[in-house]
């Protein structure tokens, strides 16, 4: 694709998320916008000593920058001004992008026409919202301003407000929603057998302790959505180490089709996963209890932060078994798993020889089956091919493919039909959906007519430190 094919691209693409933005009910310069997405890529295209740009925008209109929520707390994100504003053009945005890291910070823009853009603040405390973002953590903030425009890669974009996804640019082609293959059935069903003994045995062990209503559909479906986060994070590691990588999750590997370089068995991250769901549930059963009874005593509050600490430290050791998957995954060949997450072996080679006549949509393929569209292999590379024919040959198991790229493919076999997945929903936030949208609106319209008194944090202790020198 020439350059005024990829801006005409660009220019198309911003112009789908004013409309987006639109339906928001937000307030802005449709001009700003199309000017801001070309300055931004064009941006991603530069490279500062060697290295190709990686930040982000937030545009935020520097009168009113935010609608913070009514109890802020100590790291809700802020908008600080920089001493001049600065007008934005390409180089001085890679300039600016090399000191704001775009997992702690934004550069805050404005602009009252598309001549006239300036960066004017820093965004800071994005830590929280990327750990959310990126399934390192269930609490965090969503982005501030109007739009948030990131750079994933070269030439990539990624457009949200808030936490709602806007729409991405990626490989020059514009995506404005993602598929969620680990939530399918065809998926489920190859995973969900191995946590139905577990689901029973969580509820089992926490009745056993104490008087709970904890729910054996509810646990399953938690194992079932943790499996799925856990493979999107190692996904995202990927991602982020720029190697590309490759899992095969199968109950009954086909030796004959497999070579496995390193034989490693490793179980921390299986374990982790399942008992990170039952410590949750643990702790959530006592803080009902605690909620509901008038008077607890100092045992049960002892028990209480016991439990607290052991959903902690099980999630620095999920955190932990995470990161060594991803890194046995960044090296030639695939890590080879059970479906419930215990390697087998890494630098696994396929051998597989039976090419796939045909590829459906996995997302297409759910409502239409064989009549789904059809996927062409014909500009696949060695490490989509071996593992679509791997998946061929067996219908058990569950292929992912990270590409260096950045790009992920999922593959696996339905109904005899083998499926593939791409375009992704990897990172944790919401969608553009109509009801999404409804949603919105209704917090907003909420946010705007609430006379609740703004406070900052919970507790009666100073809370800036101008009111904490007033005790001298």
């Amino acid at each position: 694709m020439n350059q005024n094919s990829r801006y005409g691209m660009i220019k198309r693409f911003a112009q789908i998320i004013v409309e987006r933005l639109s339906e928001l009910e937000l307030i802005f310069d449709r001009s700003v916008i199309t000017m801001l997405f070309q300055t931004v890529h064009t941006a991603s295209l530069i490279t500062e000593e060697g290295k190709f740009v990686q930040g982000s925008v937030t545009l935020s209109n520097p009168l009113n920058p935010d609608t913070p929520p009514r109890t802020r707390r100590a790291s809700y994100p802020a908008i600080h001004p920089l001493g001049n504003p600065l007008k934005l053009t390409p180089e001085s945005f890679a300039k600016l992008a090399r000191a704001v890291d775009k997992w702690s910070g934004s550069v805050a823009v404005w602009g009252e026409s598309s001549k006239k853009i300036n960066a004017w603040g820093i965004v800071d405390q994005l830590v929280g919202t990327n750990t959310l973002l990126n399934r390192e953590a269930e609490g965090g903030f969503a982005n501030p301003g109007i739009l948030t425009v990131v750079i994933d890669r070269p030439g990539d974009l990624t457009a949200y407000h808030g936490d709602m996804f806007l729409g991405s640019f990626r490989a020059q082609k514009i995506i404005l929603s993602e598929s969620e293959p680990f939530y399918d059935p065809a998926i489920l069903e190859k995973v969900g057998w191995f946590y139905e003994p577990f689901s029973k045995a969580i509820v089992n062990s926490i009745k056993n302790k104490i008087e709970s209503d904890a729910d054996e559909e509810i646990i399953s479906n938690s194992l079932l959505s943790s499996w799925g986060s856990v493979a999107s994070r190692i996904c995202i590691g990927l991602q982020r180490l720029g190697t590309g990588g490759a899992l095969i999750f199968s109950p009954q590997p086909l030796d004959g089709c497999l070579s496995i370089g390193y034989k490693f068995n490793y179980e921390r991250l299986s374990t982790s996963l399942v008992l990170d769901v039952l410590d949750k549930y643990y702790l959530y059963a006592l803080e009902t209890m605690r909620s509901e009874a008038k008077k607890v005593g100092r045992e049960f509050l002892w028990n209480l932060s016991f439990a607290q600490a052991d959903v902690e430290d099980r999630q620095d050791e999920l955190r932990g078994a995470v990161k060594l998957v991803t890194s046995l995954a960044a090296m030639d060949g695939a890590v080879l798993l059970t479906p419930g997450f215990q390697v087998v072996g890494f630098g696994v080679k396929i051998s597989a020889t039976e090419d796939p006549d045909t590829v459906y949509d996995g997302e297409d393929f759910f409502a239409k089956g064989t009549k789904a569209r059809k996927i062409s292999t014909a500009s696949f590379g060695t490490r989509h091919g071996s593992m679509l024919r791997y998946c061929r040959a067996d219908p058990l198991s569950i292929g992912i493919i990270i590409s260096q790229d950045g790009h992920v493919k999922v593959v696996t076999t339905s109904n005899g039909s083998l499926i593939m997945w791409d375009r992704l929903q990897l990172l944790s936030h919401s969608s553009f959906t109509p009801e999404q949208v409804s949603e919105f609106k209704s917090w907003k319209a909420m946010a705007e007519n609430s006379d609740a008194s703004e406070s900052l944090g919970y507790s009666e202790m100073p809370k800036t430190c101008p009111d904490l020198l007033n005790y001298l």
